[in-house]
């Protein structure tokens, strides 16, 4: 394939010219929308619009769910989205499993997305407690994340290519300004594999609270420990470890701070 010209090449390759006529299909779909779009149309075109979203959506699912070429199905899975249906992802993958049943990249895709779900098809509710896990900051050294016996623990989940993670850090600045932090304390972990970009935001922005990092994001322990499945994600947790509140808003912190008297009498 030449970028540059985009341009396919194929020699004795069938499978691959079936992938590329899949694709320059998806790519009519897509261009067809994007016409559509610069219209700034009426309910009729954006319905349109919708349908041909939907349309690619699932055109992408049933070339993963009906391809007879194992490499073919690995390239397609990465093109499908299930967004939050674990049970959907589930039989999907399953299905794959008894399609290529001697196909040993396949059966390990197989056995981690169940594994996958397992993890984000439970999470943790109110009432739950928290477990503790370790990870590391950024000197290496080796942290416990966990409940805290004598304070109130937020612990907040985030990554530095997460635009509303940024957003949400400047409400947790704000909070910890007003909190009393002898009873209230952060823990921060960046679901990140990009590690060298999460210490440039910690020079940068110089949080005062302790800052880990699991660079194994969804596959890592913080994900399977913590059963979170989106970011920016946190829990607040009574000292001892039990959940008080989850997926907090910003502009919630606070109130969530002084509910349990946890300003600074000043404030």
């Amino acid at each position: 394939y030449n970028y540059n010209r985009d341009d396919y090449r194929f020699e004795n390759s069938p499978v691959s010219e079936e992938w590329r006529r899949f694709q320059q299909e998806q790519q009519t779909i897509a261009r067809e929308m994007d016409r559509l779009g610069d219209q700034r149309g009426s309910a009729a075109v954006r319905s349109t619009v919708d349908s041909l979203r939907k349309a690619g959506v699932n055109r992408n699912f049933h070339f993963a769910d009906t391809t007879t070429n194992p490499a073919l199905f690995l390239l397609a899975y990465n093109q499908v989205d299930f967004d939050k249906d674990y049970n959907r992802l589930k039989q999907f993958i399953q299905r794959a499993g008894r399609r290529f049943p001697l196909n040993t990249a396949v059966q390990t895709l197989v056995r981690n997305t169940l594994d996958y779900v397992s993890t984000f098809s439970s999470p943790l509710q109110i009432g739950d407690m928290l477990p503790s896990l370790q990870l590391f900051d950024s000197s290496g050294r080796r942290r416990i994340v966990g409940p805290v016996k004598d304070k109130y623990l937020l612990v907040d989940c985030w990554s530095s290519w997460c635009e509303t993670c940024r957003i949400f850090s400047a409400a947790k600045k704000t909070a910890w300004q007003h909190a009393d932090t002898s009873r209230f304390a952060i823990v921060s972990i960046a679901v990140d594999a990009e590690r060298q970009a999460w210490i440039n935001i910690l020079r940068f922005e110089h949080y005062p609270w302790e800052q880990v990092i699991d660079e194994k994001m969804w596959m890592g322990p913080a994900a399977r420990a913590f059963h979170f499945d989106s970011l920016p994600y946190n829990f607040f947790v009574a000292p001892g470890g039990r959940i008080l509140s989850k997926s907090i808003p910003g502009d919630s912190l606070i109130p969530v701070l002084a509910a349990h008297g946890l300003l600074r009498k000043h404030t």
